[in-house]
């Protein structure tokens, strides 16, 4: 009887039909590995990256904190060798002039407690030309610092875009393949899915016909 073989026929395209699906579920999941990975490589380069642009960034902030910084203070000026110890002065000036209000004195008294706190401070300069020599000094230094950082961040930029845009493209082209393979097994599905159609409809009508013979 014909109406088993089709049944047989049948039987192999549904096997058929399992092992795509199963093809197509797989390939769904590498797609979505190759995302996550992707993700992942990503991340951990541009954490490289951060990292890398930080410690250049550092060295550069350190030449600035270098700066020698001058200030004037009731027509007095005072002149330090690094910002830092511009900074530390400042602060125990304000300080003292707070130390000073908090007690009532009066605002001259208040300005010459402030005044005397950094007059102590360290890290002062003797004189004016000093503090020029070394503010040339720091300034040329300064600007080759700035220029190894800018070139620095530049070059790091680049450096890390170029691996990020390589792993995308490698994932990009795994991707495709994906793709491509699943367009494959979705049609092919479908064609299989039609003639098990087909075939389901000439066994029924083969058994309608065999049936008929034997009445």
């Amino acid at each position: 009887m014909a109406w088993i073989t089709l049944s047989l026929r049948k039987q192999n395209l549904k096997s058929q039909t399992n092992e795509l699906e199963l093809r197509d579920i797989t390939l769904s999941r590498e797609k979505r590995s190759i995302e996550r990975n992707l993700a992942y490589q990503k991340s951990v380069i541009e954490t490289e990256e951060d990292i890398d642009l930080k410690n250049a960034k550092a060295e550069y902030d350190e030449i600035k904190k270098k700066r020698p910084m001058q200030s004037t203070v009731n027509g007095n000026s005072y002149y330090f060798a690094t910002r830092s110890d511009y900074e530390k002065a400042m602060s125990a000036g304000d300080k003292a002039a707070e130390k000073a209000e908090s007690q009532g004195k009066s605002t001259k008294n208040v300005n010459k407690a402030k005044e005397n706190a950094i007059k102590k401070a360290k890290g002062q300069l003797d004189s004016e030309d000093e503090y020029k020599s070394k503010y040339d000094e720091w300034k040329e230094s300064y600007n080759t610092a700035k220029e190894n950082y800018e070139e620095q961040s530049t070059n790091t930029k680049d450096y890390y875009d170029d691996m990020k845009e390589e792993i995308e493209e490698e994932a990009t082209d795994k991707q495709t393949q994906i793709e491509e393979e699943q367009t494959i097994v979705e049609t092919t599905l479908q064609d299989i899915n039609q003639e098990i159609s087909a075939v389901g409809e000439q066994i029924g009508a083969d058994i309608q016909t065999s049936a008929i013979k034997f009445q």
